[in-house]
């Protein structure tokens, strides 16, 4: 499954593949045969842009509709509001959680500078400094 960018890469690095957890692949997956179910319905008013987000007729979503439909998700999950581009700090900040190296993130977000990663999209959670003294904790047993 390939995904395609209509803009051109901020950086070098920003082109890249990335690669896809299962079970995110298994749902996109279905959400293609949904699209391919609307595609035989649809006939001629279909355009095959080989995208998986789309409009219902297969065109490339503009961003306010990208936004604008994002936004009714958190609520349907009854989570916190997030808009779109938060969840590549979600992104980098869970895999920090799960001790992925600074370097590998990253990578995987297509930073040149891993400072990037760093110091915009990270956060650092409480549960996470809980752990440090923990650690911190067991250090200075006496």
């Amino acid at each position: 499954m390939d995904f395609i960018t209509t803009r051109t890469p901020k950086t070098k690095k920003s082109n890249r593949s990335v690669p896809i957890p299962k079970n995110i692949l298994s749902e996109l997956e279905k959400h293609e045969s949904k699209q391919d179910n609307i595609k035989s319905k649809a006939s001629n008013m279909y355009n095959d842009n080989n995208i998986i987000f789309a409009t219902d007729f297969r065109n490339y979503i503009d961003t306010s509709n990208l936004n604008r439909r994002f936004k009714k998700s958190p609520k349907r999950a009854e989570i916190a509001p997030i808009k779109f581009h938060g969840l590549r700090h979600t992104y980098a900040t869970r895999l920090f959680e799960n001790d992925i190296q600074p370097k590998t993130v990253s990578d995987l977000m297509g930073h040149e500078d891993i400072q990037t990663t760093l110091n915009l999209y990270t956060w650092v959670l409480d549960s996470q400094k809980n752990k440090a003294v923990d650690v911190l904790d067991n250090i200075f047993t006496i």
